[in-house]
């Protein structure tokens, strides 16, 4: 079983469970979940940034105040226009996935990386066949089988 972000459902229950993220907005609600979606970590480290650097969790707020000391952000300012906390965020998030390491990963076998980069600007889900269809040219067309073998990988 694959673990992907929340529903649009459960993004929202997320969101409401979190005071800054409640009394945002609707406009800026929609940019959240346009922008972060239903990434539960991230949803906690913008609230706590609109909320100085204060989060609900002790272990999320350490984890956030850690981040943010490696990436110069000063968390007293960082969350004064939802814009800026977005941006603040997903700095702070991807220094979390480890992106570094993760991608140094998906290098280990030629291709990967290109079909990894290439399914990344989906919004959602991508089929294989449409993965396939989005990198293949007409000089050189590419069999599915790689590109399934490619997303098994890459899943891994």
């Amino acid at each position: 079983m694959e673990l992907g972000p929340l529903s649009n459902a459960q993004t929202a229950k997320l969101l409401f469970r979190h005071p800054r993220l409640r009394d945002a907005d609707s406009k800026s609600v929609k940019v959240v979940q346009r922008v972060i979606g239903g990434h539960p970590r991230m949803i906690e480290y913008l609230d706590a940034i609109l909320n100085r650097g204060r989060a609900r969790l002790a272990s999320v707020e350490a984890k956030l105040r850690a981040l943010a000391r490696k990436r110069n952000i000063d968390l007293e300012h960082a969350g004064s226009a939802m814009e800026e906390a977005i941006h603040k965020a997903l700095e702070v998030g991807a220094a979390d996935v480890l992106l570094d390491e993760l991608l140094a990963i998906a290098s280990e076998t030629p291709g990967d990386r290109k079909l990894l980069f290439q399914a990344s600007v989906f919004p959602m889900p991508v089929p294989e066949q449409g993965i396939t269809q989005s990198i293949t040219n007409e000089e050189t067309p590419l069999d599915i089988g790689i590109v399934r073998n490619a997303v098994r990988r890459l899943r891994r």
